[in-house]
């Protein structure tokens, strides 16, 4: 019993001493996919649903910012900016003329923060504090630990260092609006790698990666160099040839094609796409399809 009992304190320990690297909040191909519930818009037990994810930047009142997109399925909104500076995620909002903490990652336990609702006439209520009740680590789905931060004001209002909130990547500014009675996180991806899964919700959207086939296949289609810059070479080891090359970004759009090259080896102009991860998809002479993830830098 002694060594049972052991054994769990030391694993314990183990899995806090990997969470308290901190992980700085992702700054881009991430994915943030939500669902709500709107008080007459969605009916129970359809849910609304979100892809929040980040693109580009932006300077406002001379700090940079990475710009914040959100995905409903039918549209895509320009939300905000986001940037970080010492543990501290600040949040620009396109109605609001100011900034407000989203997240202050150097909390620990009895620290207590200041909760500003951004509604539609960017109020602040000054009586919205929460207290840390708790600091832990969880365990992602790529078997990595994360710092979490713990509240007072219920099981869905935990933070997780490098994700954000398990209620949303804006929670609480948008709970703060009286309309909206259900907010939570479903998933947090990046470079399409599935990172957090909510336990209840298993079934994983995103809204921002249409390209549903798009598998990695690198024994037999490979991408060298890889991150490029100005060009790469795709070559195929198998005895079929390539007869078409799909070039798409990281929401799924397919920004180049080249057909009819019926070659073992293809050179890939990169021209002047921006930095960041996307996809590219070979079809062979056999009609097969084969994919492989290109990082332009």
């Amino acid at each position: 019993m002694k060594k049972t009992l052991l054994l769990v304190v030391l694993l314990s320990a183990f899995s806090l001493v990997h969470a308290q690297e901190y992980v700085p909040f992702p700054t881009s191909n991430v994915y943030w996919n939500e669902i709500e519930l709107y008080q007459g818009q969605c009916d129970p037990p359809e849910y609304c649903k979100n892809t929040f994810y980040l693109m580009g930047d932006t300077v406002i009142d001379s700090y940079l910012y990475k710009k914040i997109y959100s995905n409903d399925g039918n549209s895509t909104s320009y939300v905000g900016g986001l940037r970080e500076e010492n543990k501290r995620v600040f949040l620009y909002y396109t109605w609001c003329d100011h900034s407000v903490l989203l997240y202050d990652f150097n909390l620990n336990v009895g620290d207590t923060m200041f909760m500003s609702c951004l509604a539609l006439e960017c109020d602040i209520n000054e009586n919205n504090y929460m207290t840390v009740v708790s600091v832990d680590s969880v365990l992602l789905e790529d078997q990595s630990y994360r710092r979490r931060i713990n509240f007072d004001s219920g099981p869905h209002m935990s933070w997780i260092e490098g994700v954000g909130s398990v209620s949303g990547l804006l929670y609480p500014h948008y709970s703060c609006i009286l309309c909206i009675c259900f907010r939570e996180l479903i998933c947090f991806q990046e470079d399409v790698n599935t990172l957090y899964l909510n336990e209840e919700n298993a079934a994983c959207f995103n809204y921002c990666v249409s390209v549903s086939d798009l598998k990695n296949n690198d024994k037999m289609f490979q991408v060298y160099p890889n991150p490029a810059k100005y060009q790469t070479s795709v070559t195929i080891k198998s005895n079929e040839g390539i007869n078409r090359v799909e070039l798409y970004d990281f929401l799924g759009r397919m920004i180049a094609c080249e057909q009819k090259i019926n070659s073992m080896e293809y050179k890939l102009q990169l021209g002047n796409l921006r930095q960041g991860v996307y996809f590219l998809r070979a079809n062979l002479q056999n009609s097969q399809i084969v994919s492989n993830r290109l990082i332009i830098n």
